[in-house]
């Protein structure tokens, strides 16, 4: 312990003796560490850190597919849950739950919460108990006794002042009277949450879900595996279930097969390839920052060959040299990692902030224990990675040339200079695979915005309303009587143009049922014809620019008597009737032997109703009167800025209806914008990365030539003296230098050709080993290395010979 502080004491004295060295290398270490830092705090969160659930890696949850018809990850029906839940043996409990909604009135304004309805046995399955009260008892499921509500932590901090009397009470959602029996614990979150709109309570499911259609696909199912069963039992018992059902229920099952998956696979699979290509990414620039302290390490080795060479010739071991040569590096990678972290508590909040709302548990980043170990295991590791070749090189000191008066050793400056090299050319190589990876994800992002989503978002104001059935009983005039008179009103705001309303706004997804065309054969059940449905009102095109192809739109005279009629999209159009024209042709989502039958009245541009990154899905459009919603989608084209008229419509709003609050406020400009976030966020990310890589990489290529041509000034002055002329040199230089970048360019180029394969289902519309991108990528870092070889180029073009002979 004595010799190593004596290290320690010695190796903070040789750093601050040599402030620009220390600098330029704590600055290096802090980017790759702080970044590696930041960034694993967000993998750590969203990928590593468990769900807060009781032994939650026996919590799964279901799927359902049919691939003959490309359908993946659906939900599951109530029929289809009652009898898994029945059948199946590997499970301690099995639950199902919706999403849904309710308008909270009473004393203060009213407000709509996202909910979640549930069946029994979910918090059995789960295994988290209420922090206030309890949780729903099974009477409580049947119809007429389930009028009993659980809360979240926030909701009930936010609007009843944490009141600890709360249980018991009633509470009005939907305009009737609900009875809190439990608040649940802060870190509690729904199974299948949305980080955009979470969980605030819960409440039975209030349907009977036996009667609801096989194919009518609402519920995410979980289940607790019992604990000697695995997930491959699970599965396999699972798979007979179906299949028995496929036999039992051939016209609703047939294709119909079931995935089952741990349950944080269901919170983070969608975003876990893009973590893990971030971290790799972070990695990389980790190494490349190690590259160049190794390097400036060497140079400073060179400077200290006699030093070395002294201690030897008095005894000192070559292990005992090695201990102190590296208990400086590590020290310089504790330093460096000390001003990462502190970088990465920046990095952090610019990530969450940055970060799209859609990348599930983002707001549970934080720098916990297991940050902080990560950041000290990668700063002593980085300590002895960049340390130990600078120490083994120093350590090897030719006694009789550096002990010489002016010695040069021939053979430790060929070792040093390779050393030197292999680093810059790993530093290029790994520059390299990132800025591919940053110039593909820019290609790919910049495709994705010119995709055209089959509407205009100039100036459209959007929002949500969800009238409760209290009020607005299905089958009576008082829906429609509320939308006609807040259309009419709204209309009449100055800088309105046009007013219309949708059940699922653009880009937000949609309901995808399947039809039958009057006069054809039933496809079989395992290739059904099927396309998105919305309704909308008879402005709906006009409000969004949607073009119209052929027939007509909907009209005031398509009412609730008149006969039904729908349109359709191109793509419908051409898919299912591509050698005829389809106005005129009658189709029905129901029993073809019964109908009803729908007219189709027109053909419609192509929208993207769920995705850009994905070509546009057959779809089709039913008249608000004949098939009327409780909720609904506002759209208003404004000639002005739309969020102005914001308090407006809320005015009006409240005026037909106190109790009626407006949510999901947005422009369609934000919608758009929120539909390529992720991407945008990856490509933000790993462009930083890339940039500060090709910093870093220049100042290598800088650093070697800069301290090849301090070492060979001796040999340019007698080049020069002997009538070399100064562009001779200049070439020599460059020479050198470009020989390194270009084998560091070669290197990286086949690793890039082999691990960018990896992010091939992040890009979209650009190929992994898209030619354009390496070629342009090659192009920049051969010219970011010659610019970085020209400046100690330019400086050995000036060397006078005199001085350059004498020079040592």
């Amino acid at each position: 312990m004595e010799t190593l502080y004596q290290d320690i004491r010695y190796a903070v004295r040789m750093l601050t003796k040599k402030p620009g060295f220390t600098a330029a290398a704590l600055i290096a270490l802090a980017l790759g560490i702080g970044a590696n830092t930041a960034i694993f705090s967000v993998v750590n969160a969203i990928l590593l850190r468990p769900l807060a659930y009781n032994a939650p890696d026996r919590i799964v949850a279901f799927w359902e597919n049919n691939l003959p018809n490309d359908i993946k990850k659906e939900s599951t029906s109530g029929p289809n849950f009652t009898d898994w839940k029945d059948q199946a043996e590997s499970f301690e409990a099995m639950a199902a739950f919706h999403r849904t909604s309710a308008i909270l009135s009473g004393d203060s304004e009213p407000e709509r919460i996202q909910g979640s309805a549930v069946t029994d046995g979910f918090f059995s399955v789960l295994k988290v108990d209420p922090a206030l009260g309890r949780v729903f008892l099974p009477d409580e499921m049947q119809p007429g006794k389930n009028r009993v509500v659980i809360l979240s932590d926030g909701m009930w901090r936010r609007r009843f002042g944490s009141d600890q009397n709360i249980i018991g009470k009633a509470v009005t959602l939907n305009g009737n009277p609900y009875t809190v029996v439990g608040v649940m614990p802060p870190y509690f979150r729904n199974p299948r949450p949305d980080p955009r709109q979470p969980t605030e309570l819960w409440m039975p499911v209030s349907v009977d879900l036996t009667k609801r259609g096989r194919r009518s696909d609402f519920l995410s199912v979980i289940a607790r595996m019992k604990p000697d069963v695995s997930i491959e039992q699970a599965r396999s018992e699972m798979n007979t279930i179906v299949g028995r059902l496929e036999e039992q229920y051939t016209n609703a099952n047939a294709g119909w097969t079931v995935e089952i998956i741990p349950l944080h696979e269901r919170f983070v699979g969608d975003v876990k390839l893009a973590m893990f290509v971030l971290l790799g990414a972070v990695c990389f620039l980790l190494l490349i920052a190690c590259a160049n302290v190794a390097n400036l390490l060497l140079a400073r080795a060179a400077a200290r060959e006699k030093e070395i060479a002294i201690r030897t010739a008095l005894g000192a071991a070559r292990r005992r040299l090695v201990q102190q040569l590296l208990t400086e590096s590590v020290a310089l990678a504790l330093l460096g990692g000390g001003i990462g972290l502190l970088l990465a508590v920046w990095g952090i909040e610019l990530l969450t902030s940055l970060g799209p709302e859609s990348i599930p548990r983002i707001n549970e980043v934080s720098l916990d224990r297991s940050v902080l170990a990560f950041t000290l295991t990668v700063s002593l590791v980085s300590g002895i990675v960049f340390g130990l070749v600078p120490a083994l090189q120093a350590s090897k000191a030719n006694l009789n040339d550096a002990l010489k008066e002016g010695g040069r050793s021939g053979a430790e400056s060929t070792r040093g200079r390779r050393a030197r090299n292999v680093l810059a050319i790993s530093e290029i190589a790994l520059s390299f695979v990132l800025l591919i990876g940053a110039g593909l994800m820019l290609k790919s992002f910049i495709n994705l915005e010119q995709v055209n989503p089959g509407f205009n978002p100039a100036r459209v104001l959007t929002l949500n309303l969800s009238l409760p059935s209290s009020k607005y009983p299905d089958g009576t005039p008082a829906t429609a009587g509320f939308y006609k008179q807040l259309f009419e009103q709204v209309a009449s705001l100055p800088g309105v143009e046009s007013v219309a309303a949708i059940d699922s706004l653009p880009l937000t997804g949609s309901s995808v049922l399947s039809f039958s065309v009057e006069g054809r054969p039933l496809p079989p059940p395992d290739k059904v014809e099927d396309a998105e449905v919305c309704v909308i009102t008879p402005d709906y095109f006009r409000a969004l620019g949607i073009p119209l192809m052929n027939g007509r739109p909907f009209a005031d005279q398509d009412s609730e008597n008149a006969p039904a009629v729908t349109l359709i999209s191109s793509t419908m159009a051409r898919r299912y009737w591509p050698d005829e024209d389809p106005i005129g042709k009658r189709i029905t989502l129901s029993n073809p032997q019964t109908g009803p039958w729908l007219t189709i009245a027109g053909i419609v541009g192509d929208v993207h109703q769920s995705t850009l990154d994905a070509e546009p899905y057959p779809e089709m459009y039913l008249a608000f009167a004949q098939n009327q919603r409780r909720s609904m989608s506002l759209v208003v084209r404004a000639s002005v800025d739309p969020l102005k008229l914001v308090p407006a419509v809320r005015s009006k709003i409240g005026a037909l209806d106190k109790d009626q609050p407006l949510y999901n406020v947005r422009t369609l400009d934000q919608i758009l914008s929120e539909s390529v976030a992720r991407p945008r966020f990856n490509m933000l990310l790993i462009g930083i990365f890339a940039v500060i890589a090709i910093v870093l990489a220049a100042v290598g290529i800088y650093s070697v030539m800069s301290y090849s041509v301090t070492q060979r000034t001796h040999e340019i002055g007698i080049r020069m003296a002997l009538g070399a002329q100064t562009g001779e040199v200049l070439r020599l230089v460059v020479r050198q230098g470009m020989t390194v970048a270009l084998t560091g360019v070669g290197l990286g180029f086949g690793a890039a050709l082999l691990l960018t394969r990896l992010m091939a289902s992040l890009l979209f519309n650009v190929t992994a080993t898209d030619p354009l991108v390496f070629v342009a990528i090659s192009v920049v870092l051969v010219g970011v290395a010659l610019g970085a070889c020209l400046i100690p180029a330019r400086r050995a073009m000036k060397v006078d010979p005199m001085v350059a002979l004498r020079y040592e």
